[in-house]
């Protein structure tokens, strides 16, 4: 099972580069999310999501929501906080 840790906010790629330019805490974007999608291997058949963290963008969260629904695995979430 694969093991996603989304611990920071949502935040869109600009966003996320703009936190490191000033070196503010970064967020998770789409990209983060698709490259981990890219690395899971084809024969593991499931997705655990970990998630805390505040918010952020709603845009940005869909994109990963319909991003890991297009891996065609079984999905669960569990909340560890806010």
């Amino acid at each position: 099972m694969a093991v996603l840790k989304i611990y920071n906010d949502i935040q869109t790629e600009n966003e996320k580069n703009f936190c490191k330019f000033w070196g503010d805490a970064e967020g998770v974007c789409f990209k983060d999310v698709d490259e981990f999608c890219e690395s899971i291997p084809a024969d593991d058949s499931a997705i655990d999501v970990r998630l805390h963290c505040d918010g952020g963008s709603v845009i940005e969260g869909w994109g990963i929501y319909d991003r890991l629904r297009a891996t065609g695995k079984v999905i669960t979430c569990t909340v560890e906080g806010n």
